[in-house]
């Protein structure tokens, strides 16, 4: 929770350290800081029912569909968000910068444009240096995830694609995986 309007908030890439013979001046590591700014969005939905209706079916109903309202507009906001009406979208924020890994670009180390091969997964979790690795997890939409299923299919890959049962989550490469149906579902040029 904030009080004002923006949340301003401080990040830096880290400082760089470095060997030194004995008696050498280390250099001047001081970390550069930026300040990133998230303007929050109001969200809402407006109900209207007698007394009637909501004692015969219940105000746990009611809740329930405002609860999938909120998962469905959160879902597509925080994926897919403007930035302007909406919270800004991770796929938004991200268009354009960073390592491109897509198979429009033929970078990466990927194989095909408009097909998924093992190295393709493996190219992707390779663009991030470890310091982000460690807390890592997968997200995409059911229609990528059932590709890469269908990649493992040989018991040489069980490390692959990991499903535990029992309410676990799957993991993929030893990451756990989300579903996001808001996130792009075509293996196509310029789409993956």
């Amino acid at each position: 929770q904030i009080t004002t309007s923006v949340w301003e908030g401080v990040t830096s890439a880290g400082v760089n350290a470095e060997w030194l013979a004995e008696a050498t001046e280390a250099a001047d590591a001081s970390p550069t800081f930026v300040g990133p700014t998230i303007t929050p969005r109001k969200a809402a939905a407006y109900l209207f029912g007698s007394y009637e209706m909501l004692a015969d079916t219940g105000f746990s109903e009611v809740g329930m569909l405002i609860q999938d309202a909120k998962d469905r507009l959160e879902e597509t906001g925080f994926t897919t968000g403007n930035n302007v009406t909406q919270p800004q979208g991770l796929i938004t924020a991200l268009s354009g910068s960073g390592p491109v890994v897509n198979g429009s670009s033929n970078t990466g180390g990927i194989v095909s444009n408009a097909t998924i091969a093992v190295a393709d997964v493996y190219a992707l979790k390779d663009q991030l240096t470890p310091r982000f690795r460690k807390n890592a997890q997968w997200m995409a939409n059911v229609n990528i995830y059932d590709q890469i299923r269908q990649l493992n299919t040989s018991s040489a890959m069980s490390t692959f694609w990991a499903d535990f049962g029992a309410d676990l989550p799957s993991k993929l490469l030893g990451r756990p995986v989300n579903e996001n149906e808001s996130m792009d579902g075509a293996v196509v040029s310029g789409s993956d």
